[in-house]
């Protein structure tokens, strides 16, 4: 809590994941105020890391450090819910579900303009808020 050192979080990463899948310990954050924080991270499958690399490269257009290589492998999860009421897994089943709404969200808003409505009549924008909705249920449908 007291240190003013921060952590070099690459070498923090290897050493504790040396022998394990993942990390769920309590560290600080913040330089004037320092906030206890819940950090879980866990290793990537090495297709993950790979796609992470590749993906680095074409929209840079420039290798990665050393460093961004290293943090590729892992994904990391900040958290204040505490150990008692979810594992690590639980939390990280969780983000990757939070995730994937996220992308659903963002794919509905750029394809569909779904928060784009122009209209002055209100029965003209319900009707284009209920055509716009049927869209996604039609582009998206749920499995």
């Amino acid at each position: 809590k007291n240190d003013i050192d921060p952590i070099d979080i690459n070498r923090f990463l290897k050493e504790k994941l040396e022998n394990s899948n993942h990390i769920d310990c309590e560290l600080y954050v913040g330089k004037l105020m320092r906030m206890k924080v819940r950090f879980i991270a866990e290793k990537v499958p090495e297709e993950v890391k790979i796609q992470r690399y590749k993906r680095y490269k074409k929209e840079r257009k420039k290798e990665p450090t050393e460093d961004y290589i290293t943090w590729n492998g892992f994904s990391v999860f900040i958290t204040n819910i505490p150990p008692e009421i979810y594992s690590p897994n639980t939390l990280i089943s969780i983000y990757k579900i939070r995730w994937q709404i996220e992308l659903f969200f963002k794919s509905i808003k750029s394809t569909l303009k779904i928060d784009i409505i122009k209209g002055e009549n209100e029965n003209c924008v319900q009707c284009m808020i209920y055509a716009k909705l049927i869209s996604v249920l039609l582009v998206f449908p749920v499995i």
